[in-house]
């Protein structure tokens, strides 16, 4: 490995875990608004969690951010609506009624911050697909 690509490397990392840091920081703060029903911060912690878990899922996909700036954008338009779609959808209103049954489905996965966290990330990467060439130069897909 090149010692260019290692503090690259190495600078990836470490901003993810900032940015990991500062997701978890937020998730306490959402947990306390959400105990004392305090709706206004939860939209004031919820949004900035779930950007910086789709900003962790674009740095996944550093080498196609990094063509995007070099090759230029190529839109794949079903991609960025499903992607934009599902950045919307993880911010979930603060009350969620259970009385329809698809309703109920989403609250469960909404309020399982594992699975909320997950689906983030995936659309961060998403997102980024949705944006850059299917093939890099390289030869990675």
């Amino acid at each position: 490995m090149k010692k260019n690509n290692l503090f690259i490397t190495f600078g990836i990392g470490l901003l993810g875990l900032i940015i990991l840091y500062a997701v978890a920081v937020l998730g306490i703060f959402l947990t306390e608004s959400i105990e004392y029903g305090e709706s206004l911060k939860y939209y004031l912690y919820k949004i900035p969690e779930v950007l910086g878990l789709v900003l962790f899922g674009m740095l996944l996909e550093h080498k196609r951010v990094h063509s995007i700036f070099k090759q230029g954008i190529k839109v794949n338009l079903f991609f960025l609506i499903v992607s934009i779609g599902l950045i919307i959808l993880l911010i979930p209103p603060f009350i969620l009624s259970t009385e329809n049954e698809i309703i109920m489905i989403y609250a469960i996965i909404m309020k399982s911050q594992a699975s909320s966290s997950a689906l983030a990330i995936f659309a961060g990467v998403l997102l980024v697909k949705s944006l850059s060439h299917w093939k890099l130069k390289d030869g990675a897909s």
